[in-house]
């Protein structure tokens, strides 16, 4: 069997860390990673902390959005939004339709707290999108499926 050079051993246990590292930080998990190489070199370590999670990391919403079929008829609606990337989150939204309850899931690209927001949430039958702004994580938006308006909305950041 091929023995293989402790220099390359060392760097990629050290890539190896550091991209675990990455993928860890982007969720938001604890880590401690120790990397340690030995052989004809002296041994060495490397350790590395990430943050745990910050209360920023999964966001509630509350509000309510208006078919327009429907002037006047207001459907409650909550979000549960957990961070994905600097501009992006995951999102779940909850709402009563036809006296079911109803869950989509989707995506929210944007700063929740202000500016401009948009999204998704689907399930297995439909695909809706919206577009608005956030300000003071107050967010007034429109609805669509495809490119056909479907309603509004407004909620707010729960803090």
């Amino acid at each position: 069997m091929a023995r293989m050079n402790p220099p390359f051993y060392r760097s990629f246990a050290r890539l190896c860390a550091a991209s675990a590292l990455f993928v860890l930080l982007s969720g938001g998990v604890s880590l401690v990673a120790t990397v340690s190489t030995s052989g004809n070199t002296q041994p060495t370590s490397t350790t590395v902390s990430a943050p745990s999670p910050s209360s920023d990391q999964v966001v509630k919403i509350k509000g309510t959005f208006e078919w327009q079929k429907k002037p006047g008829e207001r459907h409650n609606l909550e979000g549960i939004l957990t961070r994905t990337s600097s501009d992006e989150w995951k999102a779940t939204w909850n709402f009563t339709w036809s006296n079911k309850p109803e869950t989509f899931k989707g995506v929210v690209h944007g700063n929740p707290l202000n500016g401009n927001i948009s999204g998704t949430g689907c399930n297995a039958k439909s695909i809706y999108s919206f577009e608005g702004k956030a300000t003071d994580g107050v967010w007034k938006f429109d609805c669509f499926q495809g490119k056909q308006p479907q309603g509004k909305g407004e909620a707010t950041i729960q803090r």
